[in-house]
């Protein structure tokens, strides 16, 4: 959620508090590292909320491409 809350603030806030500023670019950053992290910890748990052998598939990929696109 707070990857998700930074990365929304900056694309909110981005224009007004203008697109390279520190403000902007530490929401972009800490909002990886967050993700980052989480991806980690999933990755190392025995029931992760994200199975992260579908992103091999390239049909799930592809379809989530578009969707994402769409």
């Amino acid at each position: 959620m707070g990857s998700l809350f930074l990365l929304t603030l900056r694309m909110i806030n981005g224009q007004a508090w203008h697109w390279t500023s520190l403000k902007t670019e530490s929401c972009l950053w800490e909002s990886r590292i967050l993700l980052l992290i989480f991806g980690t910890v999933e990755k190392k748990s025995s029931q992760p909320m994200i199975d992260f052998q579908l992103f091999r598939n390239p049909a799930f990929v592809s379809s989530a491409v578009v969707g994402l696109l769409g």
